[in-house]
């Protein structure tokens, strides 16, 4: 064993450099069980990933990791509802319990499926960094102006009470009430009455509540839960649906609480291509709701003339 932490840094500094599979690509905090199996034997290791990339992963076993380095095994997880099966090698190992794989032989549909799902949680993780800094700067434009009036003005009308009086007027006045900002991403999009099931998973409870979908935007959507909504708003979730028969799951987070049984949730891990799907679904119904409209109009309009006619 004290060979192992040289080898550990050969390891790492090796693929720091001109590593092609790990160091290549972006790493991605993730955390979700695991199942590490030995090829060569029938052993298995469970435990959790806590980071993800197109070329590896890092594993924190339930139980001490003794293996060594290079040995060949296949690693199972499910991450956003797509179960995954990697084979790989095992490259080196930090602590007791933790030790990284680096991926060998994937096939490129599963290569393409995990580059999309890694895709969609970085955008995820900026929207979610962005979300703070917008409400922090939300606050500075709605606080109120100071009250007191400026040392640097000060001397200046210390010997005209009137002119302090002036100078110190627009610093008491309040300011303008300001409207709450409304999401650019939310409110951008028309919303469509539907009438849907919905699966509404709250991502750090753990908890799925049952609910309808009572209109729906490629921006975000309106959910009456069967169950009250005691958690709030800005808290993660993720939206499981069928529309027109095709799947959805679409993570964002609430956004306003309509009542105890009635959210609005602003989508924002929507990857471009389930974005094009919702868009292209909006359209349809659209195009649906405008038929019904205009048929409905027909109607109103030939009902007193049969009414007549048949009188």
């Amino acid at each position: 064993m004290a060979g192992q932490p040289e080898t550990v840094r050969e390891d790492r500094q090796v693929s720091e450099s001109n590593g092609p599979d790990r160091r290549a690509y972006p790493r991605h905090a993730v955390d979700c069980a695991v199942v590490v199996s030995a090829v060569s034997g029938s052993a298995q290791m469970q435990g959790r990933l806590t980071d993800l990339s197109l070329g590896g992963c890092r594993v924190v076993a339930d139980q001490r990791y003794s293996a060594g380095i290079l040995v060949r095994v296949e690693v199972q997880f499910q991450l956003r509802g797509i179960a995954f099966r990697f084979a790989g090698v095992t490259i080196g190992s930090r602590e007791a319990r933790c030790f990284a794989v680096r991926f060998v032989d994937m096939p490129p549909r599963r290569r393409e499926e995990l580059a999309e799902v890694l895709a969609e949680m970085a955008q995820g993780n900026a929207v979610r960094a962005a979300v703070p800094a917008a409400r922090c700067e939300t606050l500075a434009e709605t606080s109120p102006v100071p009250v007191s009036t400026p040392a640097a003005v000060r001397p200046a009308t210390k010997g005209d009470p009137k002119a302090a009086v002036a100078v110190a007027a627009p610093a008491k006045s309040p300011a303008a009430p300001v409207p709450p900002a409304t999401p650019a991403d939310r409110r951008s999009h028309r919303r469509h009455a539907v009438d849907t099931s919905v699966r509404l998973l709250l991502i750090k409870a753990g908890i799925c509540m049952p609910g309808q979908i009572v209109n729906l935007s490629p921006g975000g959507c309106r959910i009456r839960t069967q169950a009250q909504f005691k958690v709030g708003i800005y808290v993660r979730v993720e939206a499981e649906f069928y529309l027109h028969g095709l799947p959805f799951r679409v993570g964002g987070v609430s956004q306003a609480i309509m009542d105890k049984n009635t959210i609005g949730v602003r989508f924002l891990d929507v990857s471009a291509r389930k974005r094009l799907q919702l868009t292209e679904l909006m359209a349809e119904i659209a195009e649906a709701e405008a038929v019904v409209s205009s048929r409905s109009e027909t109607e109103v309009a030939a009902g007193p003339r049969g009414v007549s006619a048949t009188g």
